[in-house]
């Protein structure tokens, strides 16, 4: 590393890093520090792998992905030293992988059976046409597609009382939450868990005087925020923060998405002393 490893920032994408068009361009000067410092900055989402993948490959990024909520961590080509990696992840293709949690599949007979029980309708991104996740989030198709690839987690709409179908599924073990535009459903998927795995395997590589931040915008951010050092939430669409985060240290940064992930990350790194 040109620097010393002296700041880690953990991200969401939607309506964080990336705007309602899936744009970053707002973000523009912050992720030119971060490239300037080799700032690890791993990407942290509901998305799926693939549709990750397309962000990474844009924004030039090449470091380790947290992805379907902390379901798994992959580790690209060349993003972290394979002879540190631990022991369980296994290897995908041209990468490693390193999971945490059960099966999406194995998550479905409880939630139809919770909407069953709690008399709302439920339905999954698999069960969408490509064409209507399209207008509902306005992605791509190659990212509509993609989402529908889920492993570790179950995107779905709820019609009905969300509140009583999220105390039902929580009272069978299972985690539900929500993001931008669906709701989440997973075992022990968990953002905080993912981002204190990962900050402790950098540790082992002999980093220790080092910053973790996390930005995100929303509810299903919770637990990455309550593991960092630096937790950080941007304004959402329309103006105003999420009101259900009571973290007591936590900065809410004025500026919506990337405009105010922008802002908050250029005061992140400009307040990191860079010498050794």
């Amino acid at each position: 590393m040109p620097y010393p490893l002296k700041l880690i920032i953990y991200t969401d994408l939607n309506d964080t890093l990336l705007d309602r068009n899936y744009r970053f361009d707002d973000a523009s000067e912050a992720l030119e520090l971060i490239r300037r410092y080799d700032i690890p900055l791993i990407i942290s989402t509901s998305k799926t792998r693939g549709q990750t993948e397309i962000y990474r490959k844009r924004m030039a990024l090449n470091y380790p992905l947290i992805v379907e909520n902390g379901g798994a961590i992959h580790f690209p080509p060349g993003s972290f030293p394979t002879g540190r990696l631990p022991e369980g992840c296994r290897r995908e293709g041209g990468e490693f992988v390193w999971e945490f949690t059960r099966p999406a599949q194995d998550l479905l007979p409880d939630l139809k059976d919770a909407a069953k029980v709690t008399n709302t309708i439920v339905e999954t991104i698999s069960e969408m046409p490509v064409e209507r996740i399209m207008e509902y989030t306005g992605m791509s198709k190659e990212e509509s597609e993609l989402a529908k690839d889920r492993r570790y987690t179950i995107y779905f709409t709820c019609k009905g009382d969300r509140d009583f179908l999220f105390a039902e599924l929580k009272y069978r073990g299972l985690k539900p939450t929500w993001g931008s535009y669906f709701c989440h459903l997973g075992y022990y998927n968990d953002k905080g868990l993912a981002v204190h795995k990962l900050t402790s395997l950098y540790r082992t590589m002999g980093f220790l005087d080092f910053t973790t931040a996390a930005l995100g915008d929303n509810m299903n951010d919770y637990t990455m925020f309550q593991t960092v050092d630096r937790p950080i939430i941007v304004e959402r669409p329309g103006g105003g923060h999420f009101s259900g985060i009571d973290i007591e240290n936590i900065y809410r940064v004025e500026g919506i998405g990337p405009i105010g992930w922008n802002r908050a990350v250029i005061d992140l790194v400009n307040f990191i002393d860079w010498n050794y």
